[in-house]
């Protein structure tokens, strides 16, 4: 069983018929923020063969955040915008 709840997703993509994301999602043992990536098709859905292993723990640093991201291509400031609106609504 998943040791981990979703907390945040960004569709990097907005096209029909498959998803581009990025999710942040809460570990329940220690309360600590994880991220990953998943792209494809409508089938199957997203995440879903997705371990928790596959999540890597939020980067402390904004440099560190960047590179990253970047390596992910992904936009970092448009997905820490998203990040930081969600820990807001806490």
């Amino acid at each position: 069983m998943s040791q981990l709840r979703e907390f945040a997703e960004h569709e990097r993509d907005d096209e029909s018929y498959q998803f581009n994301l990025v999710r942040v999602s809460r570990r329940d043992t220690d309360g600590k923020l994880l991220w990953a990536t998943d792209s494809g098709c409508s089938c199957p859905s997203p995440f879903e063969t997705t371990a928790d292993s596959d999540f890597h723990p939020l980067p402390e640093t904004w440099d560190e955040f960047e590179r990253e991201a970047r390596a992910g291509r992904m936009n970092p400031e448009e997905f820490l915008s998203r990040v930081r609106a969600e820990l807001g609504a806490l």
